[in-house]
């Protein structure tokens, strides 16, 4: 009998030692996931500023938005008592959202033919875009000053997505 008991807490030592290396490395997991500011669970919504040009609240299709539209986005991840405080606005993926000098907006090269043959979505998004920027309106950064209007941390992100060559 006097045999089990090295073994016995040989285990325990071990049960111990793995236990305060779990709760220390959750511990450290915790704090990358803080706010540095208010020691809180940071929680990061990451708009993707294609898809959220094409269509609006309560709606099943697509349709043309307003600059309310583009607010209310905003409005319903970033509401009184909402734990996300940053707010991110993709604005590409290999091509960009919006019209540039010094790359390529998507959907602005392709032919009357090609985009004949889109999908719903596509043509009115690419119309949604159009109207806001001939009319002067940068819908993202719409929805910058709307997140920060409100208090939070606004931040524009963009997709490096890996291209084939054959």
């Amino acid at each position: 009998m006097c045999g089990k008991y090295p073994i016995s807490l040989s285990i325990a030592l071990f049960l111990m030692s793995a236990l305060f290396t779990v709760q220390g490395a959750v511990g450290q997991e915790r704090s990358l996931r803080m706010s540095p500011s208010t020691g809180t669970r940071r929680v990061l919504y990451n708009f993707d500023g294609d898809s959220c040009m094409s269509t609006k609240a309560g709606s099943k299709t697509p349709v043309a938005i307003t600059v309310e539209d583009v607010k209310r986005l905003i409005e319903e991840v970033v509401f009184e008592g909402s734990r996300v405080d940053t707010v991110l606005v993709c604005i590409n993926a290999q091509v960009m959202y919006y019209p540039t000098k010094v790359g390529t907006m998507r959907g602005a090269l392709s032919s009357t033919q090609e985009r004949a043959k889109w999908s719903d979505s596509e043509r009115q998004r690419f119309s949604n875009i159009q109207r806001f920027f001939e009319a002067g309106i940068d819908p993202y950064a719409l929805m910058l000053s709307e997140t920060r209007r409100r208090g939070r941390e606004a931040l524009l992100s963009f997709r490096m997505n890996d291209v084939t060559v054959s």
